[in-house]
Formats: structure tokens, C-alpha cells, sequence
């Protein structure tokens, strides 16, 4: 009975200053951590849509001031784009971001003139203030099995 209190009386001895050593070295670890995390983390890009995108044709490259237009073509249904394209966006840091007005007037307005059905989607990167992707996936409502991509990258209007 005696062996038994014994073995229970038995502590270990911390030293006071392992505590401080502990949060030294944890802090120095995660001041290293973050710091390589913000130094890999790439400058913002907008992707360069001209050089295609899988199972999506590229048929015509518009340029205009601030505003790019990219026409594609594919056989993707709307879900299988939009989810290629948002993983593909997001690893480019971008993020979706809430319809405006303008946004859904101007989807309308192709829906009537083109007699198709409009899917919209905006993208914008907090690293590029007043650049944003607008995306509109078209499918024909008679006859045609492919549908038409329209990706608008607007950039900020420069000071002249």
C-alpha cells in the first residue's frame, strides 16, 4: 500500500522559465509561418482567357479602352462550366460577387436580342480595386447544342 501512495506523490518539476521559452518559440514560429504565407501568396492577376480554357473554344478576342471581351464556345452545360470556372477563379484569388443592377439589366437585354437564356456571374479581387469579370453563359433556346461564353474583364478607367 505504501508503493502505491509513492507512485502517486511523484510530480514533475516544470521550471518556470519553460513557459516563457515555450511562448518565444511558438510565437517566433508563427510570425515565420505568416510571413512566408504572405510572401508566396501571389500578386492578384486577372487570368489570361485568350489562352482557353478546358472543353471551351475561344472564337473571338475583343479589346476596347479598359474593357476586354472574350467570345467562347462549348458543350458544357451551365453547371459543369460554372463549376470549372469558379475553382478556376478562385485559385486566381477571385471571388464572386453580388449582381448589380446594371449587371442584370445588361444580361436581360442579351437574352432578348439573342433569344437565349442568360446565366450571369461577376467576379472581383479585393488586390484589384474597381476590376471586375463579368461572365455570361448563353444557351441558345432552339437548335444549336453549343453554348456561347461572353467574359468581360473591365478595369479601372486610367487618369489621363
Amino acid at each position: 500500500m505504501s508503493q502505491l501512495n509513492s507512485h502517486n506523490t511523484h510530480r514533475a518539476i516544470k521550471a518556470p522559465a519553460s513557459k516563457s521559452i515555450w511562448r518565444t518559440t511558438c510565437s517566433a514560429i508563427f510570425t515565420l509561418l505568416a510571413f512566408s504565407l504572405s510572401a508566396s501568396d501571389p500578386d492578384p492577376v486577372i487570368p489570361d482567357f485568350a489562352k482557353g480554357l478546358p472543353d471551351v473554344v475561344l472564337t473571338e478576342r475583343i479589346k476596347d479602352g479598359n474593357m476586354e471581351t472574350f467570345r467562347l464556345r462549348t458543350a458544357l452545360s451551365a453547371k459543369e462550366f460554372t463549376g470549372r470556372f469558379r475553382g478556376l477563379m478562385r485559385k486566381a484569388g477571385w471571388r464572386v460577387r453580388k449582381l448589380t443592377k446594371d449587371d442584370m439589366t445588361l444580361a436581360a437585354q442579351k437574352g432578348r436580342m439573342r433569344n437565349v437564356e442568360v446565366r450571369l456571374y461577376a467576379y472581383e479581387n479585393a488586390k484589384l480595386p474597381g476590376t471586375f469579370i463579368q461572365v455570361f453563359y448563353l444557351r441558345h433556346k432552339a437548335g444549336k447544342k453549343a453554348a456561347s461564353i461572353e467574359i468581360i474583364v473591365r478595369r479601372p478607367s486610367s487618369p489621363d
